[in-house]
């Protein structure tokens, strides 16, 4: 059971802005059974808001409003439990599936107007508070545990699933598919925003 007073207090610290947790980066692919991996979507990193109210904002890592911009995944967002901050990524896609990156900033130029012709997806990775419990310092494999009970995933709102150890068998299939390629997270990191940290690690499949 929360304890409302507390549960008060931690309302009231409820963050108005977050910079990510950023990867440090490595040459190449490795596997280890202290990390989660996890495919590297090639989008825009943004913090999504679900205010205690049930308000929606999200923000990408400059801080930059975007809630306007995209309302088919505001509109998702309303699957995220009020009193909640979840770091994610934005991405449009290709006629293949796969994330676009220059086809997503097409879409963000011009705003809600094109929503029908190049649609967004949000796909959440970590949680930093849910429900109005801040979870920063909790291990990334129980955040990530909390983040896919909490979260039900549909419409423009997803949270895709890590690999446990073997993270050279995800990085060929990245490159197999084309995809940007992988990120190493130690099972013990707690999330550190504004922070590059070598709790998380990434290998790039497709050099930009």
């Amino acid at each position: 059971m929360h304890d409302p007073d507390q549960l008060q207090i931690e309302l009231e610290n409820f963050p108005g802005e977050v910079r990510p947790m950023q990867a440090a980066s490595v040459e190449a692919p490795f596997s280890s059974a202290e990390y989660l991996f996890e495919v590297k979507w090639d989008g825009l990193r943004c913090i999504l808001f679900r205010d205690a109210d049930g308000g929606v904002r999200l923000q990408d890592r400059g801080l930059s409003d975007l809630t306007a911009d995209v309302p088919e995944v505001v509109a998702a967002a309303k699957r995220v439990p009020p009193g909640s901050v979840i770091d994610g990524e934005l991405v449009a896609t290709d006629s293949d599936g796969r994330p676009d990156y220059p086809r997503l900033r097409q879409r963000l130029a011009a705003g809600a107007r094109m929503r029908d012709e190049i649609p967004t997806a949000y796909l959440a990775f970590d949680a930093l508070y849910l429900e109005g419990r801040p979870l920063q310092r909790q291990p990334v494999v129980r955040r990530r545990a909390r983040l896919a009970k909490a979260v039900e995933a549909g419409g423009h709102m997803f949270v895709p699933d890590h690999i446990e150890e073997d993270g050279v068998e995800l990085f060929e299939a990245c490159l197999e598919r084309g995809l940007e390629g992988v990120v190493a997270k130690h099972r013990q990191s707690p999330y550190v925003p504004g922070q590059r940290s070598p709790f998380w690690l990434k290998v790039k499949a497709v050099k930009s």
